[in-house]
């Protein structure tokens, strides 16, 4: 019997460039999105590149999600996204917790009218400047002025 699984690799971990503490981390996200709650899991957090981000959405092995495009929603694949970036920095030596995240909320893309509610990938980069991450196409964008975060999970 074969593995229904996709067997690629996991890529290389990022080159970690950026320390932030756990109220570096929350004040650099609230001052983006003046949010009420965020979960930071650790009491620091490391940023990489946003190079090494888009190797890592590029990689063969995050493009096995878009197998099961059609079972699953979009805030499904925000959650999927989360796991595997988890996996791959836990390939860094030291294990680290990261600024990439889950934001919650009204959120605008290029293609509708007006925000929705959904969860998508959020990143705190090394120069302090947050992104949305869309886990469907894997495109970067900044929030737009009808985003409202409810949440972010860190």
């Amino acid at each position: 019997m074969g593995n229904c699984f996709p067997t690629t690799i996991v890529p290389a971990p990022p080159k970690l460039t950026r320390r932030y503490s756990e109220d570096a981390t929350i004040d650099a996200y609230s001052s983006e999105f003046r949010v009420a709650d965020i979960r930071a899991s650790d009491l620091e957090h490391v940023s990489y590149p946003l190079e090494e981000l888009q190797r890592f959405l590029d990689s063969e092995w995050v493009r096995d999600l878009e197998l099961m495009r059609g079972n699953y929603s979009i805030d499904n694949f925000a959650l999927m996204l989360v796991g595997k970036e988890r996996q791959w920095l836990a390939s860094a030596k030291p294990a680290v917790s990261s600024t990439f995240g889950l934001a919650i909320g009204e959120i605008e893309l290029e293609s509708d009218f007006f925000p929705a509610n959904r969860i998508m990938n959020c990143f705190l980069d090394p120069q302090g400047k947050v992104w949305l991450i869309n886990p469907i196409d894997k495109k970067l964008f900044r929030p737009s002025e009808g985003t409202v975060i409810k949440q972010i999970i860190l």
